[in-house]
């Protein structure tokens, strides 16, 4: 009984000195650190010991995501209208005449 305490000991002990180095280290460091730890566990979650992590989007895939996101938010913006800082679709509308229904019929 007591090697299995002395064993749980030491576990705990390697955890904290590895958190505690964790903290010490710089961001960059520590940011790449992660990423491995993190890219090792999924490749033993999944069995596969070749494949690699997609890099982060950085330069022209960012520029080129923000373009179009900034594209839908326009094309978006022109299919309805804004009261103050509220802004309703035109799917939200009631009919302009009673005789037709705009929802689907189920």
């Amino acid at each position: 009984m007591e090697l299995v305490t002395q064993v749980l000991a030491g576990a705990v002990l390697a955890v904290c000195i590895a958190l505690l180095l964790r903290m010490v280290i710089g961001a960059r460091l520590r940011y790449r650190i992660d990423a491995a730890a993190q890219a090792a566990w999924q490749r033993l979650r999944r069995g596969r010991a070749g494949t690699r992590p997609t890099p982060p989007v950085r330069g022209a895939d960012a520029k080129e995501a923000a373009r179009v996101a900034e594209e839908a938010i326009r094309r978006a913006a022109r299919r309805g209208r804004w009261e103050g800082n509220v802004y309703k679709p035109d799917a939200f509308r009631p009919p302009a005449d009673d005789k037709t229904d705009r929802r689907k019929p189920h």
